[in-house]
């Protein structure tokens, strides 16, 4: 008989247990003798539901645990698969990005692999000098923005016998990854031993010579693969180590490479080893023009918007101020304008102290100088740029202080940058003579480099063309200033100084004029077009001048201390107080300012503040017409 059959029967029979209880209950109704019976009858029937209860209740529990177990059993094995899952996808990402540099074992003769160069050691000597080249090579050049990175650095395989992980991972890496491979060989040749490597589609190399040079064919070897598979760094490597023209020869090679990326970083290598050349007449060129077409080639590459403005920074301010602004846009998208993340701060510093320094910020830029040891080896922090900002703010007893250790610290072929800001201290003191005595050793400097006019050159001569008019020897003034580029700004600036100095009025604001046109977004030239129409007794246009100079720097102290001597010139005393409040707190230890508000307390009758204001300005640097100008105050 069949299930199905078997349950109908079962529901078609009559229900007798069920019919059984109708009949006791009847007959105990009707016959009260049999009530004791029925009630013992019930309470058998509830013990046995009873005991069927508790069966059906652990029966239950049972079959919840069974369900659950294979509920776990299952989640566990999906799990499982998910990890292994994961496991094999992470394999194939991480060996889709894998970039390293793969040394395999050499192929060595029997007799070299007795003496225990075999190829297993080859390799790993190989690997050990590329890694010792690379710690002593500093760049700002993000990893990851190389054609052939070297990754995580540098291996050595050795093939395993049977499956295993390892041999997963060296498979999927050489079917989805770009590892560069090097498969090297040592043979035997008339002149001894030739070490031969071999790059992929790279490229290959060889050396050869006597076995005793053992040592140095390595090294060479080593030198030819890091040249292979890695130019760019290796041509900083070689301009680092005092080899500038192999690094040339490297990097005009990169400048030809098929790739936009590394043919701008040749150009931006070979900016970073080349002078500022200026021809007599011509604009500068040389370096800047190596970095603009770097910029041209790809847009994308940061470094060589952070290195125009740092070419650019004294000759053409306004092409810095656009440079430095563009590269810190690069800097915050997500490659970092390929700079080394690592890096990232430390360059974005550097260069918000260029834009303070464009915009007179001095005072912020001095406080934002970074400590010289977080800096990388290819771009030292000098004591003659924190220098530079202190005495820009005024503060020359702390630019002395820099420069005091300057020569200790010097980076290779910066030593005319140390020489040149102690020019220009003594420029700011007004000592004209000991500016002029600066120039032979500018100029031993110049002949020391068989290059022809630098920028560092042309950097100090308008200031010491302005120092020969300051003294009246205008003829040399003329002299040096007439073979200055039209475009550089401060060669604008001096030719319109030393035109003023004479008397040529209209001559000078022709040149004030040109230099502002030259950089309009720059607070110098407003503000020393000022200080001209101040010394010819025309306050309102000087005022005029002024107020556009703090238009464009805001936080230069220079103009805010001329508008309050024009104010105190039209007998406003009161009112040019408020400007050397504000200028103390871009200039606070400016001899000029402190004597200048002296002066201004006094005419406004306040002697008591005013002696205060003399004390500190006393303490300070002052020129010597100025010192003059605090002797007449010293019985107040």
């Amino acid at each position: 008989m069949s299930e199905e059959a078997a349950s109908a029967e079962e529901l078609a029979a009559p229900d007798t247990a069920g019919l059984a209880i109708d009949l006791a209950m009847e007959e105990a109704r009707n016959d009260p003798g049999l009530r004791a019976d029925v009630a013992a009858f019930l309470r058998d029937q509830r013990s046995l539901i009873g005991i069927q209860k508790h069966h059906l209740l652990k029966q239950f529990a049972l079959t919840l645990w069974e369900k659950r177990l294979g509920l776990l059993l299952r989640v566990a094995t999906a799990f499982i698969g998910i990890a292994v899952a994961g496991a094999l996808g992470f394999l194939i990402w991480n060996a889709s990005r894998s970039s390293d540099l793969v040394m395999d074992s050499f192929s060595v003769p029997p007799d070299i692999a007795q003496k225990g160069l075999t190829g297993e050691v080859m390799a790993g000597d190989l690997s050990g000098r590329i890694s010792d080249m690379l710690t002593r090579y500093g760049s700002y050049r993000a990893p990851q923005s190389y054609a052939n990175g070297f990754g995580d650095g540098i291996k050595i395989e050795i093939p395993e016998t049977g499956v295993s992980l390892s041999e997963l991972d060296r498979f999927l890496r050489e079917k989805l990854g770009h590892d560069v491979h090097i498969a090297g060989a040592v043979v035997h040749t008339a002149a001894g031993l030739k070490l031969t490597v071999r790059a992929g589609a790279l490229g290959n190399a060889s050396v050869e010579g006597p076995e005793s040079d053992l040592d140095s064919l390595q090294q060479r070897l080593a030198e030819a693969v890091f040249a292979i598979t890695q130019p760019y760094r290796f041509g900083v490597f070689l301009a680092q180590a005092g080899r500038s023209d192999e690094s040339e020869v490297v990097l005009q090679r990169l400048m030809k490479a098929a790739s936009p990326r590394e043919r701008a970083w040749g150009y931006v290598g070979l900016g970073n080893g080349s002078p500022m050349v200026a021809p007599k007449g011509g604009a500068v060129r040389g370096a800047r023009d190596l970095y603009l077409r770097a910029t041209e080639i790809d847009p994308g590459n940061g470094l060589a918007a952070h290195n125009l403005g740092r070419v650019e920074l004294r000759l053409y301010p306004e092409q810095a101020l656009i440079h430095t602004r563009k590269f810190l846009e690069l800097l915050e998208s997500p490659a970092h304008g390929q700079i080394d993340a690592n890096l990232v701060a430390t360059i974005r510093l550097q260069s918000e102290v260029i834009i303070d320094q464009l915009l007179g910020a001095f005072h912020e830029a001095a406080q934002k100088a970074p400590d010289p040891n977080a800096l990388v080896k290819s771009s030292p922090t000098q004591s003659a740029d924190i220098a530079a900002a202190q005495r820009g703010e005024h503060d020359l007893g702390a630019a002395r202080a820099s420069m005091a250790n300057a020569d200790h610290i010097v980076a290779r072929g910066r030593t005319h940058l140390n020489e040149r800001e102690r020019l220009l201290i003594s420029f700011s003191t007004e000592d004209w003579n000991g500016v002029l005595a600066r120039r032979p050793v500018l100029e031993a400097l110049l002949t020391q480099n068989p290059r022809p006019r630098l920028s560092f050159h042309l950097d100090t001569e308008p200031y010491i063309a302005i120092a020969y008019a300051r003294l009246g020897r205008f003829a040399p003034a003329e002299k040096l200033i007439a073979d200055m580029p039209p475009d550089c700004f401060p060669c604008l600036i001096a030719r319109a100084q030393i035109a003023e100095l004479q008397g040529q009025h209209a001559r000078a604001d022709w040149w004030f004029a040109r230099a502002v046109q030259n950089a309009p977004s720059i607070p110098f030239a407003y503000s020393e077009w000022g200080r001209a129409l101040l010394a010819r007794s025309q306050p309102d246009a000087a005022i005029a001048k002024f107020q556009q100079a703090i238009d464009k720097g805001p936080h230069f102290a220079d103009p805010l201390v001329y508008w309050g001597e024009a104010l105190m010139t039209k007998n406003q005393s009161h009112l040019a107080l408020a400007k050397f409040v504000t200028a103390d707190q871009y200039a606070p230890k400016w001899g000029r300012l402190h004597l200048k508000w002296g002066e201004a307390l006094f005419y406004a009758g306040k002697r008591n503040e005013a002696r205060k204001q003399f004390a500190r300005a006393a303490q300070l640097d002052l020129t010597p017409s100025e010192k003059a100008e605090l002797a007449r105050f010293r019985h107040i």
